[in-house]
């Protein structure tokens, strides 16, 4: 049935294949909502790319961190710089180098003392969350020696005054034991992402749920050369 409006319209051709006014004036919502619904399409498709983008940023992030602790964090004017021959380059202080772990009171640090030490010379390296929650590093290589290095996040950027990148939690056990020795040093890591900003109307538990995404990364070291060192929160000697 036919439009009874339509009737007064007038029939004017536009063009050669026969579209008339009135044809395209009726057609009209329909053009909107198929232009609406592929904006919304396109909008949600890189909301979830930027999302996913970030969350697999998150778990990379995380992975080179533990990495960091394992094989231990070089600067060059400590460390020595990657094109110095070897005889000249320290090596490095990590968890598999370690002969001696401590483990802070509240588990959220360790301090690594390496296996061969120059006597009289400290050598020793820290990874420790700062008030931020961010992991850093600190390190002394005998006379060198460097401090609060940042280790996770690798950027610092900040949505509506909160950090995109954060840890919640960090902790470090000794799973395994033997002799007074480590065997098995566990690293529990709980990290969140944020997206984008709060909305006034959210909630903070909508906010957490739409706006961010959380991690729980767990992982153990072996640890070939390492003891148990006595939970503590003073420093070791010469340092």
């Amino acid at each position: 049935m036919k439009n009874p409006r339509q009737k007064n319209l007038p029939k004017i051709k536009l063009n050669q294949k026969g579209y008339y006014l009135a044809d395209l004036v009726a057609s009209l919502p329909l053009a909107v909502l198929i232009i609406l619904a592929f904006t919304f399409v396109v909008i949600n498709f890189l909301r979830t790319y930027e999302e996913v983008r970030l969350y697999t940023q998150l778990q990379d992030e995380l992975f080179a961190a533990v990495e960091t602790m394992r094989y231990g964090y070089s600067v060059d004017h400590v460390t020595g710089n990657p094109s110095d021959p070897a005889e000249l380059k320290e090596g490095l202080i990590g968890l598999i180098t370690a002969n001696e772990v401590i483990i802070g009171l509240d588990h959220s640090s360790i301090t690594l003392i390496p296996v061969i030490l120059t006597p009289g010379l400290p050598y020793y390296s820290e990874f420790y969350l700062d008030t931020n929650n961010h992991l850093r590093a600190s390190g002394k290589y005998g006379l060198k020696s460097f401090s609060d290095k940042l280790i996770f996040p690798t950027g610092l950027k900040k949505i509506q005054e909160k950090f995109q990148f954060r840890i919640l939690e960090l902790n470090f056990t000794s799973e395994k034991v033997v002799n007074d020795k480590i065997y098995l040093l566990g690293i529990q890591i709980k990290a969140q992402v944020r997206f984008r900003e709060k909305s006034p109307k959210q909630t903070t538990e909508e906010d957490i749920r739409l706006n961010t995404k959380t991690i729980e990364y767990e992982t153990s070291v072996f640890l070939t050369n390492a003891k148990l060192g006595t939970v503590q929160s003073v420093q070791p000697e010469g340092i």
